[in-house]
């Protein structure tokens, strides 16, 4: 799912935001996604936004999320050594500009979601282990999350209630 993010920002910024909604700047990693952005971008053409950033940088089409990509599909005469990051027009064609320029408006997109489960041990050698403390429980929980910043974690509750289980 793609969002249009009307604002100016740097290339950086606009990955900021994106970052910070659950999302990441759009890519265009294959023909089919190329299509879907240059749609997106011809329905605010006229709201002169003609370009976009997108989440692709220069050397070897990598996206913002770390994949690579043999897909590109630069104007005739890019890219010409006017910057790393990538801007899409209407046409579906790329530019290569300066990531600090700030010009360009941008598209975010949805990331999927993953859950796992992790199974955590805790050993204690205190006589406090009351681990059925819901302020020890959510103290725990915080000092892992602090750790994992993009990542939403959260306890799985057993039908007792409880969260940790003494092991025999």
């Amino acid at each position: 799912m793609f969002a249009v993010l009307p604002e100016v920002k740097t290339w950086s910024g606009a990955q900021a935001y994106c970052r910070l909604h659950a999302a990441d700047l759009a890519s265009a990693r294959s023909p089919a996604e190329n299509e879907a952005v240059r749609q997106l971008i011809g329905q605010q053409e006229e709201e002169s936004h003609p370009l976009f950033w997108i989440g692709l940088f220069k050397s070897k089409v990598r996206s913002s999320d770390g994949a690579y990509s043999s897909f590109h599909n630069w104007y005739r005469t890019q890219p010409n050594k006017d910057g790393w990051c990538v801007l899409a027009t209407s046409l579906g064609k790329w530019y290569d500009r300066g990531c600090a320029n700030k010009l360009m408006c941008f598209y975010c997109y949805a990331r999927k979601s993953m859950k796992f489960i992790v199974r955590l041990q805790f050993k204690s050698n205190s006589k406090f282990s009351s681990f059925s403390d819901s302020a020890l429980t959510d103290d725990i929980l915080s000092k892992i999350q602090n750790k994992y910043d993009k990542v939403k974690l959260q306890w799985r509750v057993e039908p007792d209630g409880k969260v940790f289980h003494k092991r025999d």
